[in-house]
């Protein structure tokens, strides 16, 4: 059987595209950039890091994160559970719901405003 002359669409798609050639990357990375141009982890490198050391001069070790801070609720601990009480459509019912939904975010880390 004779094999068929005709291309195949990756064939046709393969030779309409331009030949790219080594020397033409080459010089494209040669060129110098323009001096307001920086890449991202150039910043990244000339911010200035401080690391505290021991007597010793071995870095110590410190938390990535502070401490997640407690969250004071705008509300007493009575408002709050009187709301949860109120009809559907009072206002006092939505923003005890509110205040639950924060509670729940903040994995019950919060604290009632002093009466």
């Amino acid at each position: 059987m004779p094999e068929s002359k005709e291309r195949t669409p990756i064939e046709r798609e393969q030779s309409a595209r331009p030949e790219i050639r080594m020397e033409d990357v080459e010089q494209t990375a040669e060129e110098p950039l323009p001096r307001e141009v920086e890449s991202w982890m150039t910043k990244v490198e000339k911010v200035p890091t401080t690391t505290v050391t021991d007597q010793q001069g071995q870095a110590i070790m410190q938390p990535s994160m502070p401490p997640a801070a407690t969250i004071v609720l705008p509300v007493t601990r009575q408002t709050f559970t009187s709301g949860l009480k109120k009809k559907i459509e009072e206002a006092g019912r939505w923003l005890s719901e509110y205040i639950f939904r924060i509670i729940k975010i903040k994995d019950g880390k919060v604290k009632f405003k002093e009466q």
